[in-house]
Parts: C-alpha cells; sequence; structure tokens
C-alpha cells in the first residue's frame, strides 16, 4: 500500500523492503492499513515518472506471478 499514491498524478508509487528479517517484514505487514510501514528504516518509497527492472539470477515476481527473467520497463 502506498499511502501517498494519487491515482491521476502520472506517478508510480514503488515501495521496497529489504534486509529485514521474517519477524520485521511481518511487523512492517501490520502497519500497512495505517501508512506508518513507509517510516520503517527498512522500507524505501519513492514516487517516480517511470522504472525499470532487470533480473539476472532470481526470476522477477509481480503481485505473486513469476515472469521469469528479463527487463521490465514501466513510464
Amino acid at each position: 500500500m502506498a499511502p501517498n499514491a494519487i491515482l491521476d498524478d502520472g506517478l508510480i508509487d514503488i515501495i521496497f523492503v529489504s534486509n529485514a528479517s521474517k519477524l520485521r517484514v511481518l511487523k512492517i505487514f501490520t502497519q500497512l492499513f495505517s501508512g506508518t510501514h513507509i517510516k520503517d528504516p527498512h522500507v524505501e518509497y519513492s514516487q517516480v515518472i517511470s522504472f525499470a527492472i532487470e533480473t539476472e539470477n532470481d526470476p522477477l515476481n509481480i503481485d505473486g506471478e513469476n515472469t521469469g527473467h528479463h527487463r521490465l520497463r514501466l513510464n
């Protein structure tokens, strides 16, 4: 959940969780509906016009769907 997301502002809201233990991820998950998860030090929240993701070793997983190894660009 991206608490600052606006459907028609032309921006893509991206949330990354990194270097977090399973317990920390569970804590972050409990904060989703209040929007306080973006204040966690393991969470990076950005608003961008476009972005690209390229995988090397791990498959790309979007909304629970494995899309394989490739480059994805959204704008």
